[in-house]
């Protein structure tokens, strides 16, 4: 009895973890380091959890932003237009250096339903935009799982 009382305790703990690293990346690093856990645990923990939290945070950004259209639909396009060709160069550099700056330190340094809402926002028409994603928060749950190990995280 003792022994599944334990289990329970830590499938608690990994399920603690994996929903804090779906909405938080930084914070969940030193929470399963507190819980005892080691690298792979660490690491997988992170990946289930962040990889799910963009998956659930994009579509839930679409639809999102698909409300948000049909609620302003019957806005004058002509402002709109008149601010795209002021703004014309500004927007061609945030769509050609923007994706690199939103996969490389986006789920670290913004949260992971914000990368995901401006993937979804900007640049869902890329045809691999998921799987670059998916590859960036996978490739930060190994790097936290690293920093953990050598107790570089507290």
């Amino acid at each position: 009895m003792l022994y599944i009382t334990g289990f329970a305790n830590s499938a608690f703990e990994y399920l603690y973890v994996i929903a804090i690293s779906t909405y938080r990346f930084v914070f969940a690093g030193p929470a399963a380091l507190a819980s005892g856990f080691n690298y792979w645990e660490i690491s997988i923990c992170l990946a289930i959890g962040g990889v799910s939290g963009f998956f659930a945070f994009y579509y839930f950004s679409d639809v999102l932003i698909t409300l948000f259209r049909k609620m302003i639909a019957t806005r004058n396009s002509q402002k709109r237009f008149k601010w795209f060709v002021k703004n014309r160069n500004t927007l061609r550099k945030i769509h050609k250096t923007g994706l690199l700056l939103l996969l490389i330190p986006g789920p670290v340094i913004l949260s992971i339903p914000l990368t995901a809402f401006f993937a979804q926002r900007w640049y869902n028409k890329q045809k691999h935009i998921i799987v670059y994603f998916c590859i960036s928060v996978t490739g930060w749950a190994f790097i936290f799982g690293i920093l953990a190990r050598f107790n570089l995280v507290q």
